[in-house]
């Protein structure tokens, strides 16, 4: 009989936690896609007042934030100053790769930061400044979307987690 309650308790907490990691993602990306924004308006800062080289705007933009764009950034940017011959596209598609596992962006998310990517260090000054205030628009855009689906949605997911582990020691699975 004990071992039954042991497995239930067990059953119940890996239910109930699978809920919260989801309801805490959730919760998590807008904040991962305003932290997002900061670094891009920092990094325009850089690049258009400061007139600093990319890969130096990169490491002390990311050394100021926290989280995965700080991972990016830094990751990002120490490429690009290594002088390996890396490109800053290519150097970018490294460092969002490394973020992207600590991060809860989603898979349009980073779409939107790989597209980023893909004009930084490629074109003038004022273009790549272009470039940024786009993606930040549509950052801005999926921080509002985030955030509706974080008020709807997170709840839902912890209550489903410790109701689907409750209704299978009900049941006996």
């Amino acid at each position: 009989m004990p071992m039954r309650w042991l497995g239930a308790v067990l059953v119940l907490t890996a239910s109930a936690g699978g809920g919260w990691m989801v309801a805490r993602r959730l919760r998590r990306r807008p904040q991962d896609l305003r932290m997002a924004q900061q670094a891009v308006e920092l990094l325009r800062t850089e690049i258009e007042y400061g007139a600093t080289p990319l890969p130096t705007a990169l490491v002390t933009v990311g050394q100021r934030l926290q989280g995965p764009v700080q991972c990016l950034l830094v990751g990002a940017g120490g490429l690009l100053g290594q002088g390996q011959g890396l490109s800053a596209q290519e150097a970018w598609r490294r460092g969002l790769a490394a973020a992207e596992d600590c991060s809860a962006w989603t898979p349009t998310d980073v779409r939107v930061l790989a597209q980023l990517g893909e004009a930084l260090g490629a074109t003038g000054a004022e273009d790549q400044i272009r470039h940024m205030e786009l993606c930040m628009g549509r950052l801005r855009l999926a921080e509002e979307e985030a955030a509706r689906v974080a008020a709807s949605q997170a709840r839902m997911w912890l209550y489903l987690g410790v109701l689907t582990g409750l209704g299978m020691v009900v049941l006996g699975v």
